[in-house]
């Protein structure tokens, strides 16, 4: 604590450093607070039964391109269920920006309702998903939280070594996948012990 006090102490507060240009809090998959903040147990349901339905559509989508990461407002936009037409209000807007984000053949993917969906080695009824037990819960959320460890830290590794990343034939995501590995295994040892 005593490092991040000094850390603190010595960072440059000066308010003309803010510009409007900024980046903002953002992330490439969906924050684990969306999912477990807030009373209605409804509304965790219905991010998760969106989440699920649109899982491997995302993770495929942010492998084969160079997708950016997403405001957390755009998630829950998109976890609420974007509609497929917009009113013209304020909110209106604002989930038709976030409509654009994720674009349409992505939001049509929510819209297709299957009966079942496929999670790791479970395959899980979407019409009863208000009776998965806590380990299900728990696998799903600890997914999501690999998923956006590992694309974090790839996307801090290509800020930081950008010339690494152009040639084709380095092996560096290997090596991330072997680091982020063998993180998450010290995370759930100590969790665990």
């Amino acid at each position: 604590m005593f490092s991040w006090n000094v850390a603190f102490q010595d960072a440059d507060k000066n308010a003309n450093r803010v510009r409007a240009d900024a980046p903002k809090m953002a992330y490439f998959f969906p924050h684990l607070a969306s999912f477990v903040r807030g009373d209605s147990a409804e509304r965790k349901e219905r991010y998760i039964h969106n989440w699920l339905v649109s899982r491997s559509a995302w993770i495929t989508r942010l492998s084969a391109s160079d997708a950016s990461p997403v405001p957390p407002r755009s998630w829950c936009d998109f976890l609420n269920l974007i509609p497929a037409t917009f009113a013209s209000s304020h909110s209106g807007q604002q989930l038709q920006a976030s409509a654009n984000i994720f674009g349409p053949s992505f939001i049509k993917t929510t819209h297709e309702e299957p009966l079942e969906v496929q999670f790791r080695d479970l395959t899980l009824n979407l019409a009863s998903l208000g009776t998965l037990d806590r380990t299900t819960k728990g696998k799903i959320l600890w997914d999501l939280y690999e998923h956006n460890f590992r694309f974090e830290l790839v996307a801090l590794d290509r800020l930081l070594c950008p010339q690494i990343w152009l040639d084709p034939n380095n092996n560096r995501l290997d090596r991330i996948r072997q680091v982020s590995l063998s993180v998450i295994n010290v995370v759930l040892t100590s969790l665990f012990l």
